[in-house]
């Protein structure tokens, strides 16, 4: 009976208290198998430069070839005023090759996203911005990452939703600010993506982004953690261990804990072994 005392085992500062409530984009970073994002890591790393990007640069090492070819038949003899002149003029040719950008190549797989993308495809636009996010294919770029995954998001795509939000959460690519963050999250969460809906609970219960409400943070948790998603289902438990923003309810507590302690959630079978008989 005292260890499952509201007074004991489920208050905040007894010893039996649980551990605190683990940030959902933590453990989604150590999760990534679980990430619908890692399907596309794969799929775009299956797929090489195309042969035609191959051949135009053996052609154009071909071609500078023989233009050094002809330059050399052609070089004045030593001595000259024209050697001298030649000779200025190479060093002038290589100190500007020195100091100019090379210009990356964009093979034709990626054109073809970026032409559909700007035609309006959604998913173009999703896999596009994932690859300025990455470098995958692309020189890395988090601004232009940003701009395709709100083109997507603005037509419903719910992965560029939850992507969007993470930038705004890390001020990459855009300005950081939780308020935009947890509003992409939420519009991912209303559209059942159980990443967000566990992330959106966690702001709702620190008050991140977002007015503090435990009350929907244990909402959202519980949308999340029907769909196995462990660490809603530890801080869900956690709520109804300490009674907040629900019924305190240490059967419940013992459910939830043991739901994601089965999953390998450390944190949660620590709880689970403070007041479980």
């Amino acid at each position: 009976q005292a260890a499952q005392s509201p007074q004991a085992a489920q208050s905040p500062q007894a010893a039996q208290s649980p551990q605190a409530a683990q940030s959902p984009q933590a453990v989604q970073s150590q999760q990534t198998a679980e990430s619908p994002q890692l399907a596309r890591i794969e799929q775009i790393d299956q797929n090489p430069r195309t042969a035609q990007a191959q051949q135009a640069a053996q052609n154009q090492l071909a071609v500078q070839s023989q233009a050094t070819a002809q330059k050399k038949a052609q070089s004045p003899a030593p001595g000259t005023s024209a050697t001298i002149r030649a000779q200025q003029s190479d060093r002038i040719e290589l100190a500007l090759l020195k100091t100019e950008p090379v210009k990356p190549v964009v093979s034709e797989y990626v054109q073809r996203y970026i032409r559909s993308a700007e035609q309006g495809n959604p998913k173009a636009q999703l896999s596009l911005g994932y690859m300025y996010e990455t470098g995958q294919q692309v020189s890395m770029n988090k601004t232009k990452a940003a701009l395709w995954y709100r083109r997507a998001a603005e037509a419903g795509e719910i992965q560029a939703m939850l992507s969007l939000g993470l930038l705004f959460e890390r001020g990459e690519g855009v300005a950081e600010d939780l308020t935009e963050a947890a509003y992409w999250y939420k519009k991912a969460a209303n559209s059942g993506n159980a990443d967000a809906q566990q992330i959106i609970g966690y702001m709702y219960e620190k008050g991140e982004g977002i007015t503090r409400d435990e009350a929907e943070a244990a909402r959202w948790y519980e949308k999340a953690a029907l769909q196995g998603k462990v660490t809603a289902q530890n801080n869900l438990g956690r709520l109804y261990q300490l009674g907040n923003g629900v019924n305190q309810d240490t059967d419940q507590a013992i459910f939830w804990y043991r739901q994601a302690a089965e999953q390998g959630n450390e944190a949660a079978q620590n709880n689970l072994d403070k007041i479980a008989p």
